[in-house]
């Protein structure tokens, strides 16, 4: 029932917020994320950009000793395995990249068949990318395609097929979160560095925690995944209303802060219909607006502190 909604959405942040050491906008933004889907493709023949998914993209912190908390993506993972039917994790450090492919190629020498690879993923589908363990390496000519091939997933959500003596992309609908130490090797994904000192010190406590959660959801965790399935298939359009709000405070943030370009207005938009998108509404309000910028305000104010730590520590930002 509809009236289950409320209820049902605040069960699924709290679950993803338990995975995060209690960080709440993480668990907010990861739950768009989750259910974001491209709604159009830029460029010629719809290959330059993808429109209307989240790529998000957790920068780590480390301890207060100076350790890297290497939980997170572990944590984020598994909630949202719990909560979602694909979810595929990746390793992205120099051994992995070297290894094997990750787009799908055909195998000109034994099979002559199309061999899976780790993006060759369904619609819907989330991919948990976690480059903390990346450090200095040598890449191959296959860790070089392998790194291209994720960034055109980040960026086109499209995948490159090798058929062997030709390359042939092919679109997909994935959800991306990228875990790094600081910003992401690949380009196109919204920042959101995560506060010192937060996240789980045990990846199965967390888990469990995320499944103790959702048993307090009205109709308990099928009753969150169905109404996440639900949302997700949801189609959510922006309204003459909120296209002129968006409109002016577009221009007043121009005026502001030149800086301020369009993929601001992308990340806005992209936002503000997935926030009525989670609570099944097909358009979004003023409403959905304020809160999209009181969250957008708040993930900006943590990459601005983030990019003043550094700088006081005297590193390149």
């Amino acid at each position: 029932p509809r009236a289950t909604v409320p209820a049902l959405r605040a069960a699924a942040v709290e679950a993803l917020r338990r995975a995060t050491g209690g960080d709440a906008l993480c668990a907010e933004l990861l739950l768009l994320s989750a259910l974001s889907k491209v709604t159009a493709r830029d460029g010629p023949d719809g290959g330059a950009k993808a429109v209307g998914h989240l790529a998000l993209n957790l920068q780590v912190p480390t301890t207060p000793g100076g350790a890297l908390n290497a939980t997170i993506a572990s944590a984020v993972e598994g909630a949202l395995r719990y909560l979602c039917p694909v979810v595929r994790g990746l390793r992205v450090d120099g051994t992995s990249l070297n290894a094997a492919a990750w787009a799908p190629a055909r195998d000109v020498q034994v099979t002559n068949q199309i061999a899976a690879a780790p993006l060759q993923l369904p619609p819907h589908a989330i991919l948990v990318a976690d480059e903390t363990p990346m450090a200095p390496a040598q890449l191959s000519e296959r860790g070089v395609a392998n790194l291209a091939a994720l960034a055109d997933v980040a960026v086109k959500q499209m995948v490159p097929y090798d058929f062997g003596f030709y390359k042939l992309d092919f679109a997909v609908d994935v959800a991306l979160v990228l875990v790094s130490r600081g910003k992401s090797l690949l380009p196109g994904a919204d920042l959101l560095p995560l506060p010192v000192g937060e996240g789980p010190s045990d990846v199965a406590a967390a888990v469990r925690s995320v499944a103790e959660a959702l048993q307090l959801a009205p109709g308990g965790a099928d009753a969150v995944r169905a109404y996440l399935t639900l949302a997700g298939e949801l189609d959510t359009a922006i309204g003459e209303e909120v296209t002129r709000r968006a409109q002016d405070d577009f221009v007043a943030a121009r005026q502001a802060d030149p800086s301020v370009g369009v993929n601001t207005l992308h990340t806005w938009c992209t936002l503000v219909r997935l926030i009525a998108q989670s609570e099944l509404a097909t358009e979004p309000t003023e409403a959905h607006w304020t809160r999209m910028r009181a969250i957008e305000e708040e993930r900006m104010r943590r990459v601005r502190t983030r990019m003043a730590e550094k700088r006081g520590a005297g590193v390149a930002v």
